[in-house]
């Protein structure tokens, strides 16, 4: 329920923190933050977010995969017999599956168990029902995770390049998932930066009322209070100028015309 959600939530915040800013895997569990379904099962990649200068927590990222986002990679794949394509961690739970039925489930055939183990291909043929099945696993180390799949031998067909392309298609969603985090970090930080560049630069062209409104208090939002503050500066600094200038010819015109006073009264004379 609600309160089995902010639990597990709260955990992850906690394993987040202690890290340096590298990204967390969580391992697959039911939660609702992404489905209506109190079953469904979502994997989690968390990240602290820090301030690049000064390594100062700015917060938590998180972001949720359903695990249909994972099976759908492989569905209908499989082979048209058999129980095909499945993902199981290290301990013999399935985080993925076609049959939905086996998602968050324990493995329970022994010899199944076994394959779980290691970071190595494995390969071997067993017998279920006096059929010949060939066992296929192969791990997904970034995750620690097996994809496992037993295809009867009457159902192969010489698409061997089908099993790696699984790999490649899951560890690409996860980097991508990475990659999303990573630029989600870098608009917060390089964005304000850029906006402030450019008010900079319209100053440079001659326009004092680029000022640059933030409400951060951060260290993006010190530089543009001293940025606007410099303007507010450099403004009152130019109409003291233009008044002591004002000043000044006003000095000069009223010299000029008691000279020409003087002068005038002498012809006179």
């Amino acid at each position: 329920g609600e309160n089995s959600s902010q639990l597990f939530f709260n955990n992850w915040i906690q394993k987040v923190d202690i890290t340096d800013g590298e990204n967390v895997w969580f391992p697959v569990k039911a939660s609702t933050l992404l489905t209506k379904d109190s079953n469904g099962a979502v994997l989690m990649l968390g990240k602290k977010v820090l301030d690049r200068n000064s390594m100062r927590k700015l917060g938590f990222l998180f972001i949720a995969l359903r695990e249909n986002s994972i099976s759908d990679i492989y569905q209908g794949i499989g082979p048209t017999s058999g129980e095909g394509y499945f993902i199981a961690d290290q301990s013999d739970l399935i985080v993925s599956s076609t049959d939905k039925d086996q998602v968050l489930s324990k493995i329970k055939d022994e010899e199944l168990r076994l394959v779980t183990f290691g970071d190595r291909n494995i390969s071997k043929i067993k017998k279920i029902d006096y059929h010949k099945v060939l066992l296929t696993s192969v791990p997904i180390k970034s995750l620690k995770w097996h994809l496992i799949n037993e295809i009867p031998l009457q159902d192969l067909t010489s698409d061997a390049n089908k099993v790696t392309l699984i790999i490649v298609e899951i560890e690409i969603l996860c980097l991508l998932a990475g990659f999303l985090g990573a630029k989600v970090l870098s608009n917060y930080i390089s964005k304000p930066i850029l906006l402030l560049a450019e008010k900079m630069q319209s100053v440079r062209e001659g326009s004092l009322d680029a000022y640059y409104s933030v409400d951060s208090k951060d260290e993006i939002g010190i530089l543009a209070s001293g940025f606007n503050t410099m303007l507010i500066r450099i403004k009152e600094l130019l109409i003291n100028i233009r008044h002591e200038q004002e000043k000044e010819r006003d000095m000069e015109l009223s010299l000029l015309q008691d000279q020409i006073k003087q002068h005038f009264l002498y012809n006179i004379l």
